[in-house]
């Protein structure tokens, strides 16, 4: 019966973050699903802190990162990172923005800033869209054309 909580967690959070996402959109605050991310601007990426979902779908185990599989009531490998990606993984701590992340993986790694940044924006990229983790704040960029805003 404890296996299943990862199921019902996963389904409770997607009804809340879908009800709150309708109220956010009626209250005409525009939303955008974690799959179009790459199309947000990369200065607005910067200041993104990324944060794990905790719905126990995902978790970190010997340097892989595990998903729970509902039929098998298992967890199975979902990413085998390189040594590399392990670093940024472990960086998604919730405090550090995608620009602290990638000045301290140039750092430990000796890469340019921008290499750097790319690396870092397209695993949490990637990551997002499989929605394994997602910004933890909102954010906003006013459109100059329309002066609507965006997330």
């Amino acid at each position: 019966m404890n296996n299943q909580v990862p199921g019902r967690r996963k389904f409770l959070s997607s009804i809340a973050g879908w009800i709150a996402s309708f109220a956010d959109e009626m209250r005409g605050i525009p939303q955008m699903e974690l799959k179009n991310l790459n199309k947000v601007p990369d200065e607005i990426i910067r200041e993104m802190i990324p944060v794990f979902v905790i719905d126990g779908t995902y978790k970190i185990e010997e340097e892989k990162l595990m998903k729970y599989d509902i039929s098998s009531e298992e967890y199975s490998d979902f990413l085998i990172p390189t040594r590399h990606q392990m670093f940024i993984i472990r960086s998604f701590n919730g405090i550090s923005t995608i620009a602290d992340i990638s000045t301290k993986y140039a750092e430990k790694y000796k890469l340019e800033k921008e290499d750097a940044f790319r690396k870092v924006r397209s695993l949490f990229i990637d990551l997002a869209g499989n929605k394994v983790c997602h910004p933890r704040d909102v954010h906003y960029q006013q459109d100059p054309l329309t002066n609507d805003f965006f997330v």
